[in-house]
């Protein structure tokens, strides 16, 4: 029990810390202050919407296939490219763009592959019938990383600039890498794949 109880608390703060991202309440101004026009940030903006639909067409089948471990490793991995990208675009749209490919893919691996984690590792525990509950706090662990993460970002950038705002949105993606390498696959725990 107390093994499973540890196991969820990692995946919330897991949650949490996917979406801690200080720079969610600066990306919009940093592009215009860079000197992006409305339409090359509207068309940013789209060929993200895009991206995220196109990669979370092939995610369902990689998490099946693959250990969810380590797409829940690679995830934060791929979304923290995007702040590498952004610091260091100064106004390259290109680079932008390659962020938010960035990011839909880091989202991407992530997305159906915790929920199915999560899942199985409660019916191996036998509580299936508690999924709608853990999903609801990690949904709302969701939300407080988000709101945090913006509140903060929005102090810092007003404090420090949006230069740093962007750096620092990189360390809670570390850590959520290091949180997922404890998140163990029940079917590789239970040799069923």
């Amino acid at each position: 029990m107390a093994g499973f109880r540890r196991f969820l608390i990692t995946y919330y703060a897991y949650i949490f810390l996917f979406d801690f991202i200080l720079a969610y309440a600066i990306y919009t101004a940093l592009f215009e202050l860079a000197g992006l026009s409305v339409t090359q940030i509207g068309a940013l903006l789209a060929f993200w919407s895009f991206t995220a639909i196109l990669f979370e067409l092939p995610s369902g089948a990689l998490s099946d296939r693959f250990d969810r471990r380590w797409l829940l490793v690679a995830a934060p991995l791929a979304k923290l490219l995007t702040f590498i990208c952004w610091a260091m675009a100064d106004g390259n749209v290109w680079l932008y763009g390659l962020g938010f490919l960035c990011w839909s893919a880091g989202q991407a691996l992530m997305s159906g592959t915790g929920e199915a984690l999560v899942y199985e590792r409660l019916q191996t525990e036998g509580r299936a019938d508690d999924y709608d509950k853990v999903n609801g706090r990690a949904t709302a662990a969701e939300s407080l990383g988000i709101g945090t993460g913006m509140l903060f970002g929005g102090f810092l950038a007003s404090a420090q600039g949006m230069e740093l705002t962007v750096w620092l949105s990189i360390p809670p993606l570390l850590l959520c890498a290091l949180l997922a390498f404890t998140l163990r696959d029940s079917r590789r725990m239970s040799g069923a794949v």
